[in-house]
């Protein structure tokens, strides 16, 4: 609208029917300090477990009910004062139409719609969230699409190249700028150039490390007046070119914890091994420390054992788990050795000073017990016992591993809740040391 709009003040709330039920039972109404929209503004909401768009306004809570919680065969309405002002589904049919499918509403619609029609959203590739956050009800506004970064891991010491391909509607691109900064203050500018068709590109100079940068890029055509178009706002997190010590995050965790970090190791376990719908790798540096590698919702299929990476990401301590997380790496070499494995007793592995960290110990299999996706093997040595846990993701043969013969495992030091445990990712990692007694 060109006027100001207050949601809470005018009765505005997501609802969702869930399964062609056409029953709007949930809600959605707590803007918080989003809940005045100067004209022309955007806001984007997400589900609380959404990782595909880095920085949305307002974050659903996760829950059963929750408007955002939906299946393809979900409808969710805008409403205001209880009457449907717009909606994107059908909430009679159970037919999952809008399953795995990216939708944006076509720039030249300026009013909602009661009733859902397909023909008013463009479909996109799946999981592409250009202009995400950005809507002109210009019918003639430029298009803003395709934003690329190089390099692909940005340190402090890079020059940023931005490219993008601007389209007119009318006539053509004029000019075009970059304008970036902190999150929350893109006060400054870089001013782009036509490098050929469509494609337009501009230079963001170094930025400090392990800092998040955003950016947006305006333009306007050569009408009179003229249409402008603006993109998405863009997120970038930026590596230092010196990396922390592994050994000197787990030191100093209380004060890392939730702050950017840059680190440098070989990865002891890789990406796809302990789980395989999400990311969840570890890595060791040359201080003898190791830690998790966590990105929810995606998998980094190509972190593989024996990689060295320099990664960029967030600390936080999650239970006792040291972990970085939401970060992006850059892939130095590959087929590495491994850093060598503390080797310690079965009562040595139990101890916090491994979290992360690559061990060996040898001892007797006691028992086997299943738990949450994964095989418990309790190793005993005299009165001393400690787990040594194999996900099911790893393919491990566990029924081999037979009781009453001893071992020597390797993997990576772990706490769940107060039972420390070890974690196998490999069946290399496990050596017999007995032969099995008939």
């Amino acid at each position: 609208s060109n006027e100001l709009i207050n949601l809470t003040n005018n009765g505005y709330e997501l609802r969702t029917s869930f399964n062609g039920a056409n029953n709007f039972s949930s809600s959605f109404s707590d803007w918080g300090s989003r809940a005045s929209i100067p004209a022309g503004s955007v806001i984007v909401l997400a589900n609380a477990q959404a990782a595909i768009y880095p920085s949305p306004d307002i974050l659903v809570p996760l829950s059963t009910s929750s408007p955002l919680n939906f299946n393809g065969n979900d409808a969710v309405a805008l409403f205001r004062n209880g009457l449907i002002v717009d909606i994107i589904g059908e909430p009679t049919k159970i037919d999952t139409i809008l399953d795995n499918r990216t939708m944006r509403r076509n720039n030249t619609v300026t009013f909602g719609s009661c009733k859902y029609i397909e023909s008013e959203w463009i479909e996109f590739d799946q999981d592409n969230v250009e202009n995400l956050g950005s809507h002109s009800t210009n019918p003639n506004a430029p298009l803003v699409s395709d934003i690329t970064v190089s390099p692909d891991f940005i340190t402090l010491a890079d020059e940023i190249t931005v490219s993008a391909t601007i389209t007119p509607v009318v006539g053509s691109i004029d000019s075009a700028t970059i304008y970036y900064g902190a999150p929350g203050s893109l006060i400054n500018t870089a001013v782009m150039w036509k490098e050929t068709g469509d494609t337009w590109m501009g230079n963001i100079p170094p930025q400090t490390g392990n800092s998040i940068i955003e950016f947006y890029i305006y333009c306007e055509d050569d009408q009179t007046p003229a249409n402008s178009g603006k993109s998405a706002t863009q997120t970038l997190i930026i590596a230092n070119s010196t990396p922390e010590t592994i050994a000197n995050v787990h030191t100093n965790i209380e004060s890392l914890n939730g702050k950017i970090v840059t680190i440098r190791g070989i990865v002891t376990i890789g990406a796809g091994v302990l789980a395989n719908t999400y990311t969840s790798a570890y890595i060791q540096d040359a201080s003898g420390r190791g830690l998790n590698l966590y990105k929810s919702g995606k998998l980094y299929s190509d972190i593989t054992r024996g990689d060295e990476l320099m990664v960029v990401g967030y600390v936080e301590k999650f239970f006792t788990t040291i972990e970085v997380t939401n970060f992006i790496y850059k892939k130095i070499s590959s087929g590495n050795e491994l850093p060598p494995a503390q080797v310690v007793t079965v009562a040595g592995a139990n101890s916090s000073d491994w979290e992360g960290t690559l061990i060996e110990f040898s001892g007797m299999v006691t028992k086997q017990e299943t738990f949450d996706k994964a095989t418990n093997i309790s190793v005993s040595a005299g009165t001393d016992t400690t787990i040594a846990r194999i996900p099911d993701a790893t393919g491990i043969d566990v029924a081999s591993i037979a009781l009453g013969n001893s071992y020597k495992f390797r993997g990576v030091g772990n706490k769940y809740k107060s039972t420390y445990q070890t974690l196998i990712g490999y069946a290399e990692d496990i050596v017999p040391l007995t032969a099995v007694k008939e």
